[in-house]
């Protein structure tokens, strides 16, 4: 009787083989699973930026009263509407994470901070510009992440 001596398997090289490919695979799949969700945080920021931008700008454009009065502040951030006659920026508001604006200033829940600057009115009186720059995280520089919007107030 002869004796087999073939044996089913895998080598040693096999097996560290393809350990090696799948260390590598989970390596890169860690890698864009971090990069993603940075990614998915910033264009939360982003939105967020944009809708404290548009409430600021919206606050901006009632520039009148019930009974027709020209308004020196906007209702509801309070900020003073310049004339147009220099460029003024208006004191920084800030705001948390969802866009909940902090009337008592900075605080450490604060995320987003917002200037207003409002330019010289062309000679023509065409309205006052107006540059909105919402950052993040607020306070510091330089910022992570910036939003720009320009708008025009009514003469």
């Amino acid at each position: 009787m002869s004796r087999r001596t073939d044996h089913a398997g895998f080598s040693l090289v096999e097996v560290v083989l393809a350990f090696g490919i799948c260390a590598f695979c989970l390596a890169v799949l860690v890698g864009l699973l971090s990069t993603g969700l940075r990614i998915s945080q910033d264009a939360v920021s982003q939105t967020e930026a944009s809708g404290i931008a548009r409430m600021i700008a919206a606050d901006l454009l009632v520039t009148r009263d019930d009974q027709g009065i020209a308004l020196t502040r906007s209702p509801r951030f309070r900020i003073v509407v310049a004339d147009g006659s220099a460029k003024v920026s208006a004191p920084a508001l800030y705001f948390t994470e969802g866009g909940v604006w902090q009337e008592e200033g900075k605080t450490a829940a604060s995320k987003f901070q917002a200037v207003v600057t409002f330019g010289v009115s062309p000679a023509g009186g065409e309205g006052i510009p107006v540059h909105l720059l919402v950052s993040w995280p607020a306070g510091v520089t330089p910022p992570l992440g910036v939003f720009e919007a320009v708008t025009q107030l009514e003469p």
